[in-house]
């Protein structure tokens, strides 16, 4: 747990900094684009399941 939290003061530290809002964007972009390439693969398993189940 406190790994986690020098993690996020790193994070705004970074943020509070110049040019850090740009980092920010690039972050919370990243998190998006991995976060729709798990529900994507989610997705695509679970389809897969349900043909693998004969339906």
């Amino acid at each position: 747990m406190e790994k986690l939290g020098l993690i996020d003061l790193n994070l705004q530290e970074l943020i509070n900094i110049e040019g850090g809002s740009e980092l920010a964007e690039g972050l919370t972009y990243l998190i998006g684009v991995m976060g729709a390439y798990m529900k994507s693969a989610h997705h695509v398993r679970s389809q897969y399941d349900l043909i693998a189940m004969g339906h």
